[in-house]
């Protein structure tokens, strides 16, 4: 689970850069969706992580590099809002 949620998470911005490219009609902006979707994905794999440790030995790691995943995520969101 939390590996599929940290998968969720990296082709979520990588779909909406492709969507904005072929679709180049007049159009609110997708990128707030998109991290609103990261931001969920990401949190979830942290979770999900540390929760079902004991389930896969690389639950822990995924949470862990989730955790990076987060710090980069918040970064990206401020940047975008300012």
């Amino acid at each position: 689970m939390p590996l599929t949620a940290i998968a969720s998470a990296a082709f979520c911005p990588i779909f909406t850069a492709i969507q904005e490219r072929i679709d180049s009609g007049p159009k609110d902006s997708s990128w707030p969706f998109c991290f609103f979707l990261t931001g969920l994905f990401l949190h979830l794999a942290v979770g999900w992580g540390f929760e079902y440790q004991a389930k896969w030995k690389y639950n822990r790691i995924i949470g862990e590099a989730a955790i990076i995943g987060c710090i980069a995520f918040w970064t990206a969101f401020v940047l975008y809002v300012q």
